[in-house]
């Protein structure tokens, strides 16, 4: 009841700031977005909205920041890559704005939005990242498996204990496969690269996937095109959770490794700590209720027996009254009885005694 109450509150709040944005009241439609969020975290709508809103106010940083939040929310919303990639160009970060609108033409094209296909292939082509279909070089996989190893090869990093290998082994299960390409340090594995021929997908990026969740790393990259601009980049967040970063980001997490690698364990173990913390909140609260409800059931059985115990001393107490009552009645009439009894034998006994004096009269008159 309460939790719909809640959503209620957020969606009314949301509207709300639809509202004044629509009348251009930006800076109060925030407002109402921030208690929409407040009240519902993962309100993707209302982030996205409130991003939209910051624009309008110029506050880029802060509008991508809530694209970012949306994108996490809703990894396949082609309309909010497209909207982070505008923000980025106001902030001349026009290179992973492209990046933005390339993935938002990729998923338009999936979903059949042609009018943002349109859009975004528009921008693309001002921008210059935008590579005609015509003037495409198609690749072989063995091609595009060279292109990736010359890129883990060229990172800076390389000398650092990093190595690039081919065809490297990864225990599934009983089997065993071969990721195509992989990037060590030290022997610990930091990467996996899938690849495929240009404009083939098949069941690859799934194959990644499995290869992340059957080692420790957490990285991955899937390319199906030479250009590593087309190539979509990996990280497996927690708990099968694959969210799709750029290349910049990836490349960040490579080159900071032990400290990316601690610092995801200390996020990983603030999450677990943090969901504990919430299992045993919903054990109290439950707990709580049960009790209550005991203690409600307990007391409603103890006014019944009270109410029982009442009953039958009312009862019992009628009963001892009609006794007594008939007791009384009882001794009333045998009192009654007793005292006409006496009456009939002194009336008895006075007629004998006058009979027998009479007699004893007589008697003595004869023998005078």
């Amino acid at each position: 009841m309460v939790e719909n109450q809640i959503k209620a509150s957020a969606i009314k709040h949301y509207k709300q700031g639809r509202v004044k944005y629509d009348l251009g009241q930006y800076a109060e439609a925030i407002l109402d977005y921030n208690f929409a969020i407040a009240l519902k975290p993962d309100y993707a709508e209302a982030l996205s909205d409130r991003g939209c809103a910051k624009v309008e106010l110029k506050q880029y940083s802060a509008a991508i920041t809530d694209y970012s939040t949306t994108i996490k929310l809703e990894p396949n919303d082609a309309n909010t890559y497209y909207k982070r990639g505008n923000a980025k160009t106001k902030l001349n970060q026009n290179e992973e704005a492209k990046q933005d609108w390339r993935t938002a033409l990729k998923l338009a094209t999936q979903t059949g939005n042609t009018e943002l296909k349109n859009l975004v292939e528009s921008l693309l082509r001002q921008f210059g990242g935008y590579q005609v279909k015509e003037k495409s070089v198609h690749y072989s996989e063995d091609q595009i498996k060279d292109i990736v190893a010359d890129y883990f090869e060229s990172l800076p990093i390389i000398s650092l204990g990093y190595s690039v290998k081919r065809e490297y082994i990864i225990q599934m299960g009983s089997d065993q496969r071969r990721a195509d390409i992989v990037l060590l340090r030290n022997g610990k594995l930091v990467a996996i690269a899938e690849c495929k021929e240009t404009g083939r997908v098949g069941k690859g990026i799934q194959q990644l996937y499995s290869y992340l969740c059957a080692t420790d790393t957490y990285l991955g990259i899937f390319a199906n095109n030479g250009d590593l601009n087309q190539w979509t980049f990996w990280e497996n967040h927690r708990h099968n959770n694959f969210v799709e970063i750029d290349r910049k980001t990836f490349e960040n997490y490579v080159y900071n490794h032990d400290k990316t690698i601690k610092d995801r364990e200390n996020k990983i173990k603030a999450e677990v700590q943090n969901e504990i913390d919430v299992e045993i909140r919903e054990r109290i609260r439950k707990n709580t209720d049960t009790d209550a409800i005991r203690e409600d059931e307990t007391n409603r059985i103890k006014q019944e027996v009270m109410e029982d115990i009442d009953r039958t001393a009312l009862v019992n107490s009628v009963k001892s009254e009609i006794a007594q009552q008939a007791e009384n009645g009882l001794l009333k009439e045998r009192d009654k009885a007793n005292r006409k009894l006496g009456r009939e034998q002194g009336f008895l006994l006075t007629i004998f005694s006058l009979i027998g004096l009479v007699i004893l009269i007589g008697l003595l008159v004869t023998s005078g």
